[in-house]
């Protein structure tokens, strides 16, 4: 901004020169030491403050030169301050370039949540109570311990539940030929009949395919209260191994878990099953 306004005062000068001489000539007079730069000026008819007239010359400042000389307030940045200088003091700033932003790794919350406030996790729990379950009185009764599906005698198929539940079984291998299997039929009949509740009678026929009508006869003249099945069907195998003596009438008394009690009866007659009856049911709650 100097430095303007001494090459103004040159250029004034230079214009005093040319359309001034006069007063310069006036200056150089005695008493003329006395005037200022304004007043030579004045009388040379040369305003400084005339804009137009600084404007000619270029000795008008331009924006740039007035803000460059313009004193800031304090709490103002200077906007003239080069860009990435920053002189206020401060904290350093963090460095990533060594630790991950992700570097903390996360652990899982395994801690169980707190029992609620009314639970008394140290007060001991009573399990359910059980129904005390009172035996039956038939308790000793079973299924017949051997299964199998079998057609009786009016062709109705039959299997070992459709002799009930009962305490003993007493199988009786016969056929209609055999004199001694037809004469003891009665005896049997009479001994089912008292034994029944307790006792239970399966009637095996080995001569089923030829000898069903006469087999009809003889049980509906003993009057017979049990099943007459086909001793040659199906699923007896196992069954007839016990009855396996080669000789007819053979009968055997079966417990609850499937063995012969005693030995094989071979041609013996109601009196003799009666006797082996009474012994076990006696041994297993007496007679009825």
């Amino acid at each position: 901004m100097k430095k303007r306004i001494l090459i103004g005062i040159l250029l004034v000068f230079f214009v005093f020169s040319l359309s001034g001489c006069g007063a310069l000539l006036y200056y150089m007079l005695p008493g003329g030491e006395n005037l200022s730069i304004d007043d030579i000026l004045a009388d040379a008819g040369i305003d400084i403050n005339d804009e137009d007239f600084l404007d000619q010359f270029g000795l008008l400042p331009s924006q740039e030169d007035l803000m460059d000389n313009l004193p800031l307030p304090d709490f103002m940045e200077d906007p003239r301050e080069p860009e990435g200088q920053d002189d206020t003091p401060g904290l350093p700033e963090p460095d990533f370039s060594e630790t991950p932003q992700d570097s903390t790794p996360v652990v899982p919350n395994d801690t169980p949540p707190a029992p609620p406030e009314d639970t008394k996790p140290n007060e001991p729990v009573e399990p359910p109570s059980v129904p005390e379950v009172t035996p039956s009185p038939s308790a000793n009764v079973y299924t017949f311990p051997y299964a199998f599906s079998a057609e009786d005698l009016y062709g109705n198929r039959v299997t070992e539940m459709s002799l009930g539940q009962k305490e003993l079984f007493l199988v009786y291998l016969w056929t209609t030929w055999c004199p001694t299997c037809v004469a003891g039929m009665p005896g049997l009949s009479s001994l089912a009949a008292e034994y029944g509740d307790r006792v239970g009678f399966l009637s095996m026929l080995a001569d089923f395919d030829t000898g069903r009508d006469s087999a009809i006869n003889i049980t509906e003249d003993a009057n017979a209260p049990f099943i007459t099945i086909d001793a040659l069907g199906n699923d007896l195998s196992s069954l007839l191994r016990l009855l396996d003596s080669g000789y007819v009438p053979t009968a055997v008394l079966i417990g609850p878990d499937g063995k012969v009690i005693g030995d094989q009866l071979v041609g013996a007659g109601a009196n003799v099953y009666r006797a082996l009856i009474d012994d076990y049911l006696d041994s297993s709650g007496g007679r009825i």
